[in-house]
């Protein structure tokens, strides 16, 4: 058929001029090309108009328009609520409940904070009891990920806490009444989602297929990582492909704004507080031992992870807190010594990634699971693809250290004083 539609689009071509003759008695009422320039036109304009509504600094705007259209989702499908399946067995237990409250206590006093860094903490007592929730239901890599994630998200924080006011602006009047409905209406739809798709069927053919053929088609035991590495690799590549652009243009866009001047701490000057070298003597002391030995502790994980929990973004993830202990540990912005290039590691991450992917060829096809032995040990295309996704988010953390944690100076800043020196 190729060759065929390919031959015949040849000889109407070479044709050409007898074709448009042929065809001027017809007179159609309108062109292809005006159709295709319409529906481009179309597009840029409702493209346009999207980005009048996201293209903002606003966080509200940028979290309004999800709530919403999640909301309008949940009202939509709260009509077809009669047809769903009974649930099957107990989807419940007491230790759930205690979860429920846990959780629920910590967005109460989430909306109750007035300062950032009460804010901070409720929101880490939260992403804790979600860890803790996830562990409980035997998904032991999903609370791995969830707990080093809470922990790296407070770190950044943390860096960011004094270059903000200490203090949330109190809103009072109309948008504050539009905030929480939007807010109650995602969180009511959330509820119902949970409740209409938890517990309602048994395991899926796919999901029986993978609990039981997984380990005998990728020498796995891990289900997940084989999921992410071999069933789904492709997935993963692109997400991989995602991460290490959002890192380039994190880095673009710190590296081409002025930093926010850092907030005055009002530390007491006589206080132990107020010098930095000797507050963190300890903590040095022992970053100088523990940092290095949770890097190592993420390689293990590393090579581990297609057999034991583990993988290439957990292990990336128990990097970045051994790299964040180190960074915590200097007394000053200039003497933390994270001073690798994070740029280099994100490119080389995927570079690896796709490489591996393309070896894949050797057995007839892109991202083909394949293996050898070198010394004893047994190296799978998988693992490569695994470093890949290691270097990558090793990349971004890295990136988030050095440029939300350190002053950076444009380079028009740089010249300015160096004119100022001369």
């Amino acid at each position: 058929m190729s060759i065929a539609v390919i031959a015949t689009g040849t000889a109407l071509i070479l044709a050409r001029t007898r074709v448009s003759r042929a065809l001027e008695p017809l007179a159609f009422p309108f062109r292809a090309l005006d159709v295709v320039d319409a529906t481009l036109h179309g597009v840029v304009h409702g493209g346009a108009a999207v980005a009048r509504w996201a293209g903002t600094a606003s966080p509200r705007r940028h979290l309004a328009i999800p709530a919403i259209v999640l909301t309008a989702l949940a009202i939509g499908a709260a009509f077809r609520l009669d047809g769903l399946p009974p649930v099957i067995g107990d989807t419940s237990r007491p230790l759930d409940w205690a979860l429920v409250v846990l959780v629920a206590g910590g967005v109460v006093a989430m909306v109750r904070a007035r300062t950032r860094i009460a804010a901070v903490v409720v929101a880490g007592v939260v992403g804790f009891a979600m860890t803790l929730w996830f562990l409980a239901l035997g998904a032991v890599d999903v609370a791995i990920t969830q707990l080093l994630v809470e922990i790296l998200t407070v770190t950044v924080f943390v860096l960011l806490l004094r270059r903000l006011p200490s203090r949330f602006v109190r809103e009072r009047g109309r948008p504050r009444i539009a905030a929480g409905v939007v807010a109650v209406g995602a969180g009511v739809a959330t509820v119902l989602g949970v409740w209409a798709l938890t517990g309602r069927r048994e395991l899926s053919p796919a999901a029986t297929y993978l609990l039981t053929e997984g380990e005998a088609e990728t020498g796995g035991a891990n289900i997940v990582n084989t999921v992410l590495v071999e069933f789904r690799a492709l997935d993963t590549l692109g997400e991989l492909t995602v991460l290490g652009m959002a890192g380039l243009t994190i880095a673009a866009l710190l590296h081409s704004r002025r930093a926010v001047p850092v907030r005055s701490a009002h530390i007491d000057e006589s206080s132990p507080l107020a010098d930095a070298r000797s507050n963190t003597v300890f903590v040095r002391t022992v970053a100088r031992i523990l940092a290095p030995l949770i890097v190592v502790m993420s390689v293990v994980l590393l090579l581990r992870g297609h057999q034991e929990p583990g993988g290439g973004f957990i292990a990336a993830l128990v990097g970045g807190a051994g790299f964040a202990l180190a960074y915590m540990a200097a007394p000053s912005d200039t003497t933390a010594r994270i001073r690798w290039p994070y740029l280099t590691l994100i490119g080389a991450g995927i570079v690896v990634g796709a490489g591996a992917g393309f070896v894949g060829y050797f057995d007839g096809s892109f991202l083909a699971p394949m293996s050898t032995y070198i010394l004893g040990y047994k190296l799978t295309s998988s693992l490569v693809f695994d470093v890949g996704v290691y270097l990558a988010v090793i990349g971004v953390i890295l990136a988030a250290y050095n440029l939300l944690g350190r002053q950076h100076r444009l380079p028009r800043d740089r010249r300015r004083e160096e004119v100022g020196a001369r």
